[in-house]
């Protein structure tokens, strides 16, 4: 016993020290100026003798000797494992890769000078290695690999010692050469000892597989809405609204928390809306809330910085906050796969706004920036007839948009497509886009109709081409408005527009823009199209009609949120496969979204002291996400809501949308004049198309009377453990579960009541060989699933039970482009059939696990009773199997574990409830 309280009190000591020697010996590697300083401290005496310009020259000369050395020493490190690699691996086509950092990964020439210009922090430098021959290659061959860089490093300042010593004469200037480039080549081992050594690195992101080395969320607020716009609407991102989505994100974390990133819109000199951007890779441990707003603030702090020596930062009379957490599934949780996600980012162009009330058109150079965050798996994109699979879209874009972006996901893609299709007021765009849907007529005709693949040549018109093209079509407009300054954007307009353009680029054209009209067959009738189409483009593409022209093509599910500086304050929200739901505080203009719903039953953050807890939202909406559907929440100034919804409606340009008008929420009086109203309006991705109406929208129009969400205790305080406060709430959740059970009038008692009918209806009824109960969920809810499938047999063996996978269930009965049959269990499509009444109970805590939701939709449709069992009454889950949360009618088919949100990683609470 006493050797084992001595082991433990030297680990208690031994483990702290260590690991502050560790990140000590990490920080020097990483910022070899510590070192310099550390020199210079110690030879301050002598330095100060010799003047201030001869210290500073000796000062300068020893940080470049260091980084020199060190610098060189981690390349010799990294041919040490090539070698190894081309020895062992027989893996010779390995390529340079700078390992990710918290500014991103950069070019490997920026990379070198970061590393060689004194004062600058040194990113990290690894090896990929391809991963096919990683996967071949067995345990020992890896293990030797990493050996040999370590081992050189370690040899190396030896090495550096014995030439010191054998050949480097003892003298001043000798030591002041020799002493810099020796401690470089020492902290280099020490930072492939930290790195290559089991443990991993300690200092930055770990290295992918074979190198050594999602959900939604965002508000919309004038500031003149918040509690006190003096005192909370000051500031470009008032602290309000950082609590307000802190206290969303605790719950949104559960859907993903590696990495984060948020947006805004501010004003950038005289007039012009400018997008500020934050990403953020959390480390494994910690709050991603906390590290996403304190790099937003950093960042707006540098804008403003920026701003004083060239255009003054300002802020905006309405905020947008754009934000995105994820789990790396279909990227990595690198930065630069981090939402929000830009193609393209800040463009400078020449844009046109037509002004409703005045019912005059103006023209600006403006920033234009759209910006995407997206939640789903993005699978394909139809293009002229025939899916273009994610890898190949990616590809596609980089030669149609000209710029090549280097993020592998699927999102990515997504805001490429934005970049291409929001058109409204720019001709340059719609000329673009006329040319791909009019023009071009194959993917392949990008690359000279070779195989569409980054080796292939670019066919696609310079972007010189487009804008001489834009600029006829500018000047034919600019000639149309001198006569009539006043006429509106609509279908007639737009003819007349095009056919002036056709004649006009038959005879402007330079003699190149002919050239390419000629290869590419541009005359006569498909002439006139391409005029017709873009001046389509020009007039209807706004941001909600671009987001919906992307669902008329596009496979996978989706929950997208899209911005753009042309209209900073507006936001397009649209879900199919993926949900989404906007909270609204009608006693003020406030709307705030999250794709979780549970985490929009949040208090307001600045409720007076004795005022009480108040919530942050009166009312929610969810969007139709089964269907499909896409909204705009858009920030009108001043007037009545009438007045805005008639200048609205005088001004919409006609088209595919024309008949989607906006409105206001319940509750708001259409005839009050506010400084600010927040007006809604939507369609349905059905075909045929259904704008969203204010009845239709009343109708699921959900008030919130439950008290607001408490997040978690230890969210106030980083030191809390959450794994300890689950720990200790385990008796009070079970001591309330025991509770509704008692309680004949609780929700839970009446559907176990309606479970029990419905279990002795299957008993007293005929057996049909089908399946009588079927539970499936994931994770842990299989796991309980499965032994409550295991109880029922028990005990009721006439049943038929099966509990699986909800994947399993998906598997077979989903039937989408892509979709793969299980055939690997011992249940597949041919024999899996449910009893008529069949029971189905669907497992989830979050009430909001995909494959579960989309599972219960296609089971209950048809002739069986479901259930579902999650943390609440009110989750995607009970909508999927009937529950109408806008009635007050309960259908007695759901069951709440009473868990409430737990963020702790392991399911404890969850599980045992």
């Amino acid at each position: 016993m006493q050797y084992r309280a001595v082991c433990r009190y030297a680990a208690a000591v031994i483990a702290p020290a260590a690991t502050c020697v560790a990140w000590v010996l990490s920080l020097a590697f990483h910022w070899p100026t510590l070192l310099t300083i550390a020199w210079l401290v110690s030879h301050s005496a002598g330095l100060n003798a010799s003047g201030i310009a001869e210290a500073v020259f000796q000062l300068v000369v020893y940080d470049a000797l260091l980084r020199m050395a060190r610098f060189a020493s981690i390349v010799l490190h990294e041919v040490a494992h090539l070698a190894a690699a081309a020895a062992l691996i027989r893996a010779p086509a390995t390529v340079w890769r700078v390992a990710p950092s918290h500014d991103g990964t950069c070019h490997l020439l920026s990379c070198i000078l970061r590393h060689m210009v004194p004062g600058l922090v040194c990113p990290g430098l690894a090896v990929e290695l391809p991963k096919p021959a990683v996967a071949q290659s067995g345990w020992l061959a890896l293990s030797l690999v990493r050996a040999a860089g370590l081992a050189w490093s370690i040899l190396m300042p030896f090495f550096l010692q014995w030439v010191a010593r054998a050949y480097v004469a003892e003298s001043t200037d000798w030591a002041l050469l020799w002493h810099p480039l020796l401690l470089g080549a020492t902290i280099a081992a020490a930072g492939a000892i930290l790195s290559d050594l089991p443990c991993g690195p300690l200092l930055g992101v770990p290295a992918p597989t074979g190198c050594f080395c999602c959900g939604n969320w965002g508000l919309l607020a004038p500031r003149s809405g918040l509690h006190d716009a003096k005192r909370d609407g000051r500031g470009l991102f008032p602290r309000v609204c950082e609590q307000l989505l802190a206290a969303v994100l605790e719950v949104v974390e559960l859907r993903g928390a590696q990495a984060g990133g948020v947006l805004t819109f501010v004003e950038e000199g005289f007039g012009n809306v400018s997008a500020v951007r934050s990403r953020t890779v959390k480390p494994k441990r910690g709050r991603l809330s906390a590290l996403l707003f304190k790099r937003f603030r950093w960042g707006i702090w540098r804008r403003k910085a920026w701003g004083l020596c060239c255009r003054r930062i300002r802020p905006l009379p309405v905020i947008l906050l754009q934000g995105h957490s994820r789990f790396g599934t279909s990227s990595s949780p690198a930065l630069a796969e981090t939402h929000p996600h830009q193609w393209l980012g800040p463009q400078r162009e020449i844009v046109w706004t037509y002004d409703a009330a005045s019912q005059n058109w103006s023209q600006k150079e403006a920033e234009v920036c759209v910006t995407v965050t997206h939640n789903g798996d993005f699978d394909s994109w139809e293009l002229y007839g025939s899916s273009v699979q994610n890898a190949a879209l990616g590809e596609w874009l980089a030669r149609v948009l000209h710029h090549r972006n280097s993020a592998r996901g699927d999102s990515p893609k997504l805001a490429g497509l934005m970049d291409l299709l929001v058109c409204q007021g720019r001709w340059f765009a719609s000329v673009r886009y006329a040319f791909v849907t009019v023009i071009m007529q194959h993917v392949d005709q990008v690359c000279g109709w070779e195989r569409l693949n980054s080796d292939a040549p670019n066919s696609v018109p310079r972007e010189g081409f487009f804008a001489e093209v834009a600029r006829a079509f500018e000047d034919v407009f600019a000639s149309a408005l001198k006569s009539k300054p006043t006429f509106r954007p609509g279908v007639a307009i737009s003819r007349e527009l095009a056919a002036d353009v056709s004649l006009t680029l038959q005879h402007r054209l330079s003699d190149r823009g002919k050239e390419t009209f000629r290869e590419w067959e541009v005359s006569g009738s498909v002439l006139n199209q391409f005029c017709e189409r873009a001046c389509c483009y020009f007039m209807e593409y706004d941001l909600m009609t671009a987001v919906h022209a992307f669902f008329e093509h596009a496979e996978g599910t989706f929950g997208v949120s899209v911005s753009c500086t042309l209209w900073p304050q507006s936001i397009v929200l649209a879900a199919k496969g993926q949900p989404i739901s906007v909270a609204f505080d009608t006693e003020r203009p406030l709307a705030f979204w999250s794709s979780e719903p549970g985490s929009l039953v949040t208090s307001w953050p600045c409720a007076k002291d004795g005022a009480g807890t108040r919530r942050a939202a009166t009312a929610r909406w969810d969007l139709d996400d089964a269907a499909g559907e896409v909204i705009e929440l858009r920030a009108f100034e001043g007037g009545t809501v009438q007045g805005h919804v008639d200048a609205w409606a005088r001004g919409r340009p006609s088209g595919k949308l024309g008949h989607a008008v906006f409105f206001a929420t319940p509750a708001v009086d259409a005839t009050r004049e506010c400084q600010h109203h927040i007006l809604v309006r939507g369609v349905s991705l059905l075909q045929p198309l259904e704008a969203l109406t204010p009845e239709s929208f009343k109708r699921r129009w959900v008030r919130l009377w439950a008290p607001p969400l408490q997040t978690t205790r230890f969210a106030a305080s980083a030191d809390c453990d959450p794994v300890a406060a689950d720990l200790t709430d385990v008796p009070a959740v079970l001591s309330e579960i025991e509770g509704s059970w008692s309680d004949r009038s609780s929700l839970n008692h009446q559907s176990g009541q309606n479970f029990a009918c419905r279990l002795i209806d299957l008993l007293e009824a005929e057996s049909t060989g089908g399946t009588d109960v079927l539970i499936f969920g994931v994770e842990s809810s299989l796991w309980v699933g499965q032994q409550f499938a295991a109880d029922l047999k028990r005990l009721f063996p006439k049943l038929n039970v099966l509990a699986m996978s909800s994947n399993w269930v998906l598997g077979m009965m989903q039937r989408a482009q892509g979709h793969m049959e299980p055939r690997n269990f011992s249940i597949d499509p041919d024999s899996f059939s449910l009893s008529p009444g069949a029971i189905v109970l669907a497992l989830s805590h979050s009430g909001s696990t995909y494959p579960t939701v989309w599972a219960a939709r296609l089971v209950t449709q048809q002739r069986v009773h479901g259930f579902a069992m999650s943390s609440d009454f009110d989750t995607v889950l009970a909508n999927s199997i009937g529950q109408d949360i806008t009635k007050r009618s309960f259908t007695k088919t759901l069951f709440s574990t009473m868990a409430g949100w737990r963020p702790a990683e392991p399911a404890t609470v969850s599980t045992l409830a």
